[in-house]
């Protein structure tokens, strides 16, 4: 009887201006798992200016056709799950791996995921331990799976969320979790939350931020961009919000339940003056930590929205969109 046929793997990596990690992350990988034949390692450059293509071009012919590497010119800023969909649509792989540039893949861990899904049936594959924020995004999951829900929904564009709401929905078609927790597969580069949101639209092009305090439980933030538009919302704490009684309700309320966005009061367009009773903030690591949340609150509203109506499927008319190249290769065009 011939042997059973492996299934090939994907490891997709989207990088902008992270060539500092890939340096680290991706010669290790691709040393430990080069057990398993059927491994591809698709690393998507969005647009990076920090050198990554010139090292990938340095490097690639040393990787004996295990790395794919693509690169669009389009995007100005990271959108995490468009870029992602971009890697995930490129990737030739029966089974497809998240893995962000700071992430090692770990001694053995595509011979792993492959015992995984030939062993069960209607699973997605997640890590799993007690602080997740540097592992959360690692996730695989059956091309075809990964199809049917129509990948990353592209309406959450910034840091947060993107995961939870993917998670949620490969459960709502039918999938079953399987969680793994061997240290050895959950080792990160740790670093500042700055390389979270260096290369996002907020961080990027604002070029003033502004806080009002209304109450003890309502603040509107205002962000105002180098090219003099806006963009403005009113934030609840629902801890201090009537009818709130804190000490009944303060152990129920995290950091995911404790904050909303006021229902109808985004509101964007061109600034034209600041309004009264607006505080203006210069601290960077306030700046920074308020991007961040806002980010944040703002991807949960579009994960609040998607468990809420049970949807599946996302990015109707269409995802992953856009033009790249293949492996330096810019007389041939790749329409997505």
């Amino acid at each position: 009887m011939p042997p059973q046929k492996l299934l090939k793997i994907s490891f997709c990596t989207t990088c902008m201006n992270r060539v500092e990690h890939l340096q680290k992350t991706l010669p290790k990988n691709l040393i430990d798992n080069a057990d398993y034949s059927q491994v591809e390692f698709v690393v998507l450059d969005y647009n990076s200016t920090d050198g990554l293509e010139d090292w990938m071009m340095q490097n690639l012919q040393n990787w004996q056709e295990k790395v794919v590497y693509f690169k669009t010119l389009q995007p100005q800023n990271y959108a995490r799950s468009h870029s992602r969909n971009m890697a995930f649509r490129l990737a030739s792989g029966d089974i497809l791996c998240n893995l962000d540039a700071d992430n090692f893949a770990g001694k053995g861990f595509a011979q792993y995921v492959y015992e995984v899904f030939d062993k069960h049936s209607n699973i997605y594959l997640e890590a799993r331990k007690e602080n997740l924020q540097d592992i959360i995004g690692k996730v695989c999951f059956k091309k075809s799976d990964f199809e049917f829900i129509q990948g990353y929904d592209e309406k959450i564009i910034n840091y947060g969320f993107e995961d939870k709401d993917l998670k949620n929905r490969l459960r709502k078609s039918g999938l079953k979790p399987i969680g793994f927790s061997q240290n050895k597969f959950l080792k990160v580069i740790t670093h500042e939350d700055i390389e979270r949101i260096k290369n996002e639209h907020f961080y990027k092009n604002m070029k003033q931020l502004f806080v009002q305090k209304i109450s003890p439980y309502h603040s509107k933030i205002l962000f105002v961009f180098n090219d003099l538009t806006f963009e403005s919302a009113d934030i609840i704490d629902n801890l201090y919000a009537p009818p709130t009684k804190i000490h009944e309700q303060i152990e129920n309320l995290d950091a995911l339940n404790r904050f909303n966005i006021l229902e109808k009061s985004v509101r964007k367009g061109s600034f034209e003056a600041l309004p009264p009773h607006f505080e203006q903030i210069n601290d960077e690591s306030q700046k920074m930590a308020i991007i961040n949340f806002y980010s944040q609150i703002t991807n949960k509203g579009v994960w609040i929205e998607n468990l809420d109506s049970k949807i599946i499927k996302v990015n109707q008319s269409g995802y992953g969109r856009g033009i790249v190249y293949h492996n330096f290769d810019y007389s041939n065009p790749i329409q997505l």
